[in-house]
Order: structure tokens, then C-alpha cells, then sequence
């Protein structure tokens, strides 16, 4: 897909655009409500329940934009290429443990060691922490998510600009298109310095993220299924293993880790390639 994959300027745009309507359609109620809003039942109902489909925006968009340039065909077959894609089996390693590594890192130097083994809320024993990987794997964003950011919208611009270019840009977009998200359970409304930090914030964060998964993307020659372990292991490890968001410390040297690792494969990776053979 990355090598081959040619869609016009009016189509990339045109992704970006359903996958922010259809998002924001569920999650600016979200963010009202988070304010304040008095919701009527039935949209309250929506917006808490398992149907709130607000994550599946960047996937509806891919397969929107597919369907529009070749037909319900070329869609699925672009779905089913992400999934059956062969890779090198060792990049398993990074794609399932990279995260844990730089996280687990970084509570401990940030929190102790003790940080490592307190209890977990969510669950309790291996076979759980499985279920839980499932659960924030499968619902949770990652397979909702990365057939439009890796799947489609990295390989589009990388046709047009060098890779670390084309990463930077999806995680500059992709940091946007989470910004509802900080309104939600805010009580009130922050500040306009405040807005400004959380969007910086998230904005720089993300976007090393997205240096990573690209060049893992690329490295597998075009595996979306890569793609969704990989971000299924960040959500996993940084929501429920470590409690890196908890604390500042941990969350500065989180952020100092993800920087290094990123300067280290655009250095390996090429930053014109990021990680695709040559």
C-alpha cells in the first residue's frame, strides 16, 4: 500500500473531513455535557453507552474515501491488505513491548519502583491484563483508529513528502481531532491559557507517537495490523499498567523517552523513509 497508493489532494482532504464530522458529531455533546449541558435522555443514553461510535471517524472516513474512488471492492480490499499484510516477524518486539518498556521507564524513575507493583485497578493477574490489552485494543481506539491515520492518511502524504514530514503532519491532526475529548469531564470551562497548554500538550505528545507507529508501519511494509497493537499496547500501558499520567515527573520523562526513541528511528528508519526498505 505504501509504495502504490496515489489518492488526490481533493481525497486526502476529503478523509480528514468525514473523520472529523463524524467524530465531533458525538463527541461536542460529549464536551457540553462535560460543561454543563442538560442533555435531553436519549442523547445522554447515546453518548454513555456502548454506541457511541465517535472512534470509529478515522475508519468510516478511510472506507468512505475508498468506496468513493473504487467502490465498495477496493475498500475491503484495502482492509483486508492492512490485516494480512506479512511482516518480519521481530517487529512484534516493538510493536507489543516498546510502550510498556518506555512507560514502566518512566514511572519508575519518575515515582520509585514501588509505582511498578501497586495494585491495578482493572485487573489482577496475567490472564486479566490479557483481557484488559483485548479490551483497550478492540475498543478502545486502536482498531477504530489507525485504518484512517496509518492505513490511509500516512501512505497518501508520504506520496507526496518525505516520511518524518507526513508523520508529523498525521500526529499535528490526529492530536486535533482528540481536542473535544479535554472538555469532557472538565466540571467548568478552563481558562484560555489552559486550553492552549492542553492542545500544545497533547499536539507534542502525540505527534512523537505518531513518528513511531509510522515508522512501524513503514518497517512492515504497510501493516495496519501492526499499527492497531501497537497503539492497543501505548492505551494499554499507559491507561491501565502504569499510572504515568498521574504524576509530572513521570509524565516529563515519559514524554523525554518517546523524543529519544523517535530521534533514534528517524536516525535508523531515514527521515525521507522512516523505517520503509529501500
Amino acid at each position: 500500500m505504501t509504495s502504490e497508493f496515489h489518492p488526490s489532494s481533493k481525497s486526502i482532504l476529503l478523509f480528514v473531513l468525514i473523520t472529523f464530522a463524524f467524530t465531533w458529531a458525538f463527541w461536542v455533546p460529549m464536551a457540553l455535557m462535560g460543561q454543563g449541558w442538560d442533555a435531553p435522555d436519549w442523547v445522554v443514553w447515546i453518548m454513555e453507552s456502548p454506541f457511541n461510535v465517535a472512534a470509529f471517524g478515522p475508519l468510516v472516513g478511510a472506507v468512505a474515501v475508498m468506496s468513493m474512488n473504487g467502490g465498495l471492492g477496493r475498500a475491503g480490499r484495502f482492509l483486508w491488505s492492512g490485516l494480512t499484510r506479512r511482516f518480519r516477524p521481530w517487529l512484534l518486539l516493538p510493536t507489543l513491548l516498546l510502550f510498556p518498556a518506555i512507560t514502566g521507564v518512566a514511572v519508575a524513575l519518575g515515582q520509585g519502583t514501588d509505582a511498578l507493583w501497586a495494585p491495578r485497578p482493572y485487573f489482577d493477574g496475567w490472564l486479566a491484563a490479557l483481557g484488559a490489552f483485548a479490551m483497550v485494543t478492540l475498543n478502545g481506539g486502536p482498531l477504530q483508529e489507525e485504518f484512517g491515520w496509518r492505513g490511509f492518511l500516512l501512505p497518501a502524504l508520504q506520496s507526496r513528502m518525505p516520511g518524518i514530514v507526513a508523520a508529523l503532519i498525521v500526529g499535528v491532526i490526529w492530536a486535533f481531532w482528540h481536542f473535544p475529548l479535554n472538555f469532557e469531564n472538565a466540571g467548568r470551562a478552563p481558562q484560555y491559557s489552559q486550553v492552549l497548554s492542553i492542545l500544545i500538550g497533547s499536539i507534542i505528545t502525540i505527534t512523537l507517537v505518531s513518528i513511531l507507529i509510522g515508522w512501524l508501519y513503514n518497517a512492515s511494509g504497510g501493516s495496519v495490523l501492526l499499527a492497531i497493537l501497537m497503539h492497543g499496547s501505548l492505551n494499554f500501558s499507559t491507561f491501565m499498567l502504569f499510572p504515568v499520567f498521574e504524576n509530572q515527573n513521570s509524565l516529563a520523562i515519559y514524554t523525554g523517552l518517546i523524543f529519544l526513541t523517535a530521534i533514534v528511528l528517524i536516525i535508523i528508519g531515514g527521515p525521507g523513509r522512516l523505517g520503509k526498505p529501500r
